[in-house]
């Protein structure tokens, strides 16, 4: 599995990340120690960048992404809902999305958290 990056993505992740920063893909349904949202029965899914200190261990995201920018970390049952081959770009609203090869938009409001300590 992996995630292409876009130039204009990256200048946006990489505001917050550098080679000290953990990226973790959270997958927001409320379980975990990053998830900030209530378990939904909702349809829509929501992911999450969340930037961290390289040290932070946060054991559910054992799972890893090969990305442009490195590897990625994220809940392993979440890897479901992702195509084998994805992209983080900036869509038309100016928001970052992800997509899948097969899927299409995953998520068009990827926000991006920076927990670094």
């Amino acid at each position: 599995m992996q995630i292409t990056i876009t130039k204009d993505a990256q200048t946006r992740i990489l505001k917050y990340a550098d080679s000290s920063s953990k990226i973790i893909l959270n997958f927001d349904d409320g379980v975990g120690e990053l998830s900030h949202s209530p378990a939904s029965c909702s349809l829509d899914l929501h992911f999450e960048l969340v930037i961290t200190s390289q040290t932070a261990n946060f054991e559910d995201y054992n799972a890893e992404i090969e990305t442009t920018i490195g590897t990625f970390y994220a809940k392993p049952y979440s890897l479901k809902y992702l195509d084998q081959n994805n992209t983080i770009k900036v869509g038309t609203s100016g928001a970052l999305t992800l997509s899948g090869e097969y899927a299409g938009v995953i998520d068009g409001n990827l926000t991006v958290r920076d927990l670094h300590e």
